[in-house]
Formats: C-alpha cells, sequence, structure tokens
C-alpha cells in the first residue's frame, strides 16, 4: 500500500473510515466439526487505499512503540511453540495513527539502479468462480457451490465485534508470513528488494502488526502471531498456520475474526509471479500439466510436437478453460506445417510462441511479432543468440547439455557464462540441469531471467504421464539419463538423452538402419532426419502413454536423479521458490560479511 501525503484538513476525516474498514472487512469464519463454509464479509466504508501509506520499513519497526500482542518466533519456531507462550493481556496503541503515514518521494529522491513499479487497477472479476460482494468479487476455489456462497453473503454476520471488550476480538496471523515486504519512499524498487525474508521487519509480520496496532488503537482488542509457518519450507504452511489457529481459539474463546494477512502476488508482465518456466515435453505439456504450472505462478507451456494444426488449436482452447493465465506455445520449426500453426497461434491469441528444433526464419519471427505474439528462441551459441535478436526474437533460451531430449554438446553453466553477460537487450531463460531452487537462484544471480524446467515436471500430480514412466523416473539415477551417439559425423544426428533402456538401444540399431538406407540412396538426407524424429515421437508415446518403459523413449535430463517424489505442481514451484531464496539470502550474507 501506498498513498500521497494526506492535505491537513482531510486527514482527520480519513482515519475513521479506515478503522472502520480495517476492523470490519472480509473474514473467513472458521468452524469446527462441520463442514459447512460460513463467509464473513462486511464493508461498511470506503477503505482509502490511495490515501494510505504504512511505514513498514525497519524504521518503522525500530522507532514505532509496538505494543500490539506478538508471538516472537524464531526462524526454527513450531506452531506449538508459538501458542504455548500466548501472552496473557493486551495493550493499546499509545501512538498516532498519523504516525504511520509518509508521503511520497518525488522522481529525483529516484536510486539510479532501482526499478520501476507499474500500477495496474484490476477490475471486477468475471466467470463462473467469481460471486460478486459489494463492490467487489470473491474467487471461489473451494468445493462450496458459487450459490451457496453467494446466499451465505446475503445473510447477517452469525457474529459482532465488542468494542473496548477486555477479551481479544480479532486474531491477526500469516500462513505465509516470510513473503517480503520492502516499502520505498517512492514509485520504485531496490535491487535488493527480495521475495522471502525471516526478517520479521521486512516480511508480512511487519504489515500484520501495523494492522493489529491500528484494530487496538481503535479499542478493537487484537491478538497478532508472528509463527513463521512457512519456513524452512513453504509446503504444509497452511497446516501448520492451522494448528496455530486453533491453539488460539482453544485460550481465547471470544476471538471472533481471524485476518490471514498475505502479501499480494507480484507478477510479471506474462503474468507468471515466477521465473519458471515449463519446458515443452511432447505427449507431457499438454493442457493438464500446462494449466497447473500457469495456475501455480510459472509459465506453462504447450508442446504441439507433431500435431496438426486443428489439433493445436483444440489443446489451446482446453488449455484455456483451465487457466486464467498466460501460457505459450512451443512450435518445431521442421513442422510441415509450421505456417498454419503460427496461423493457429496467431488466431487464438497466444501471448508466446516458442520457435524450436532448429533456427527459425526472420519471416516466421515476424509474421508472429507483427500479430502482437511475444516470440522466444533457442541459442546454443553466442553467435547464434546474436543473430535471433537481430530477426526480431524478444527473449532467447540457452539449453545445455544435462537436459533432456534433443539436446546440444556443451554444459549447461558454459554457455551462460558464454552468452549471458552479452546479452543486455532481451531477457535470457537457462535450461538443461535445473532441479533444484538454490540452481534457480545460482543462474538467476549470473543474469539469467528465468529458468526452464521440464524433467522435474514430470513427476507432478497433474501430469497425465503414465504411472510406470513417473515410476522410471523416481527410480532413476542422474548417471541412467545418457545421450545417443552420433554414429556417422557426416550425418548429422542430434543427440537425444533418455534413461537407458531397451528403447535406447533399439534407437541406436535404427540409426545404424536409417544411415545404411541413406548411403545406398534409398533416402534423402532429410528424409532420414524425419524417420529418426518419427522414431522418437512413437517412441516416446510409448511409454509415456501406454507406460512400455523397456522399449519407449524415456527422454529425461541428468537432474531426473533429483526427483525421488510425485507432488503436486503447486508444491513443486512452492519448494523450488523458497529453495531459491534462502540460496540468494545465504550468497548475499556471505558477500557482505
Amino acid at each position: 500500500m501506498r498513498s500521497k501525503a494526506l492535505p491537513p484538513a482531510r486527514a482527520q476525516g480519513h482515519i475513521v473510515p479506515f478503522l472502520e474498514a480495517a476492523a470490519l472487512f472480509a473474514a473467513l469464519c472458521i468452524f469446527a466439526r462441520t463442514a459447512a463454509l460460513m463467509l464473513a464479509a462486511a464493508i461498511t466504508a470506503p477503505l482509502p487505499m490511495a490515501e494510505t501509506l504504512f511505514w513498514l520499513g525497519r524504521q518503522s519497526a525500530q522507532e514505532q512503540p509496538i505494543s500490539s500482542v506478538q508471538v516472537e518466533a524464531a526462524p526454527d519456531s513450531t506452531p506449538e511453540a508459538a501458542a504455548s507462550s500466548l501472552p496473557q493481556a493486551v495493550q493499546a496503541l499509545t501512538g498516532n495513527i498519523e504516525d504511520y503515514l509518509v508521503p511520497l518521494l518525488g522522481e529525483e529522491a529516484r536510486p539510479a539502479d532501482a526499478g520501476t513499479v507499474i500500477e495496474k487497477n484490476y477490475p471486477q472479476g468475471s466467470g463462473e468462480k467469481y460471486i460478486p460482494c459489494g463492490a467487489g468479487s470473491i474467487k471461489n476455489n473451494t468445493r462450496q457451490t458459487a450459490a451457496d456462497i453467494a446466499a451465505e453473503i446475503e445473510n447477517p454476520l452469525p457474529f459482532a465485534i465488542e468494542p473496548n471488550s477486555p477479551d481479544p476480538q480479532v486474531l491477526v496471523m500469516h500462513t505465509h508470513a516470510t513473503e517480503d515486504y520492502r516499502l520505498s519512499a517512492g514509485l520504485w524498487f531496490a535491487p535488493g528488494d527480495g521475495a522471502r525474508s525471516t526478517d520479521c521487519s521486512v516480511n508480512m509480520c511487519a504489515v500484520g502488526r501495523v494492522v493489529a496496532d491500528t484494530l487496538n488503537a481503535a479499542g478493537i482488542n487484537t491478538l497478532h502471531d508472528e509463527t513463521l509457518n512457512d519456513y524452512p519450507s513453504y509446503t504444509g504452511s497452511y497446516a501448520n498456520s492451522r494448528a496455530v489457529v486453533q491453539q488460539y481459539l482453544a485460550r481465547y474463546p471470544s476471538i471472533k475474526v481471524v485476518l490471514d494477512v498475505h502479501r499480494d502476488a507480484i507478477e510479471t508482465e506474462s503474468g507468471s509471479r515466477y521465473a519458471i518456466m515449463g519446458g515443452a515435453m511432447s505427449w507431457i505439456s499438454e493442457r493438464h500439466l500446462v494449466s497447473a504450472i500457469s495456475n501455480a505462478g510459472g509459465f506453462g507451456v504447450i508442446a504441439s510436437g507433431a500435431m496438426p494444426p486443428e489439433l493445436l488449436e483444440q489443446e489451446i482452447l482446453e488449455t484455456r478453460k483451465m487457466t486464467e493465465n498466460n501460457f505459450g506455445v512451443n512450435l518445431i520449426t521442421m513442422h510441415p506445417r509450421l505456417d498454419e500453426l503460427i496461423d493457429v497461434c496467431i488466431r487464438q491469441k497466444v501471448s508466446h510462441v516458442i520457435l524450436a528444433g532448429g533456427i527459425p526464419t526472420a519471416l516466421s519471427v515476424k509474421k508472429l511479432k507483427d500479430a502482437g505474439c511475444r516470440v522466444m528462441c533457442f541459442a546454443p551459441a553466442l553467435v547464434l543468440a546474436k543473430k535471433m535478436m537481430r530477426i526480431g526474437a524478444d527473449a532467447l533460451i540457452i539449453e545445455g547439455t544435462e537436459a533432456g531430449g534433443h539436446i546440444g554438446p556443451v554444459a549447461t553453466n558454459i554457455l551462460v557464462q558464454e552468452i549471458v553477460p552479452h546479452i543486455q537487450d532481451v531477457p535470457v531463460f537457462v535450461a538443461g540441469g535445473v532441479g533444484s531452487g538454490a540452481m534457480l537462484a545460482a543462474f538467476l544471480e549470473m543474469g539469467a531471467a528465468g529458468c526452464q524446467l521440464g524433467t522435474r515436471f514430470v513427476c507432478a500430480t497433474e501430469c497425465i504421464a503414465h504411472p510406470n514412466f513417473k515410476k522410471a523416473f523416481i527410480n532413476a539415477n542422474a548417471r541412467d539419463a545418457v545421450p545417443t551417439v552420433q554414429i556417422d559425423p557426416r550425418f548429422p544426428v542430434i543427440p537425444v538423452r533418455a534413461i537407458a533402456n531397451e528403447g535406447t538401444r533399439r534407437f541406436m540399431d535404427f540409426q545404424l538402419e536409417t544411415i545404411e538406407k541413406y548411403r545406398r540412396g534409398e533416402m534423402e538426407l532429410k528424409d532420414a532426419q524425419m524417420a529418426i524424429e518419427h522414431f522418437w515421437g512413437g517412441a516416446l508415446r510409448r511409454a509415456v502413454v501406454e507406460g512400455d518403459v523397456e522399449n519407449g523413449s524415456l527422454m529425461a535430463g541428468q537432474s531426473v536423479g533429483l526427483v525421488k517424489d510425485e507432488k503436486p505442481v503447486q508444491a513443486i514451484i512452492d519448494d523450488l521458490v523458497t529453495e531459491a531464496a534462502s540460496s540468494l539470502a545465504r550468497l548475499r550474507n556471505a558477500l557482505s560479511g
């Protein structure tokens, strides 16, 4: 939240409606022993968001008397430990609420290396998931029907806040407490501002502290819990926060409202919150996995593979039904109907198109860009990266030999050092061997815009791959994912990395047979290449769809050794983000210390 300075004549008049709104904004009531959902939503006065700015930086944490009830939680605190140390009394805030209001500084105070904050007003949501509520709407992601929630909204609140009560009325807590909240005094952000922090003076605990102080100052007895429910792991944070809330409710049955205060997601222009792009894997990267990645804050990509245009169009339409967020489409430049596939992407207004499997023509890139599509191209060397930029690529992907499927000869970390420092005008995404948040953080520190992951998402719950295929990934080690060998240097076959099995040996035999036909003049070079490509398409389908993991192709990157279980996409991305944030924090502490 931020604001312009309040004019003296208006400042006092805005305090009362703010306090009323803060005291009575929408809450989700927690009920035990029943599955019924009771939604309490009441907005009795306009909340002057545009004219209110809380000073939540370190200065506020140090200068303001913190008098709301807090449970100070160390980074390794548990919900049980925090709840066992609940304080007995509540003290009212003695300071003035206007102490939290600060004016915005002008552009002349902006640091040279600061980034720009883009302001955007989001309209009221539309669609089946959105339920009108006052001047806004509620997005229903629960199992409750929209009709039931809409009917509950019309009912009077089943409780009433008791002003000036000696008993707690409100609990402020944070499921995702470590979400970083950095506040500048202008419309910019500093390069060092991170996504997560265990420092309670700059994460969501700082926000909750001010909310609690404000309510206490208004005579509403409020407790504030600062347990870091999402540390050290983002996964399980909701179970942790639920345990904390239940402890509070058991000890303080007078609590009427529980406010779980989060930070609004920070998104990129593509609509994704995190620098994580899904790799395009034939037969795997379809509507279910792609939509799950985009819904979880990443950027999903449909693998068109050998799809005909009509099938790709259907896949785009079905994916759009499953996510409101942007996603991309990966097109193979060698596809005989590439122009028609491009027409499909243009007609369906696909935001990002990835041209893969070869060097795209300037004409293809121009056609997409003229229609408003962003174009991403693969660049296996610096000279090709510069060429892709010259023909209009909006972003580059560099993929190292550790990746699964078709690969090049150079390791990912070498490509990053060779290419990223010399590319300043477009974002560069890194692929190949990325299986942890620590590796994601390392490439971000080296200047990458993000990373592309494929192998890690194969064992996502939402992935439609056959259980046998997923089991092969979970049981494999990094050394099991080996590339095929180029048998004849005169015959340019791109190596394919896959988990070794009977199918790997069969592919070697097929290459020998195909090369021999080429030598005898029975096949043209292009036909031979397409034959090999078709072999992999058929073999991959046998493994992914039919579950034949002995004779099918188990295309996988070397990071397969890091895949140990099956879990939802959201959990995978949450783990990656948490690991990356922790790794970045350790690195910066090491550099500064």
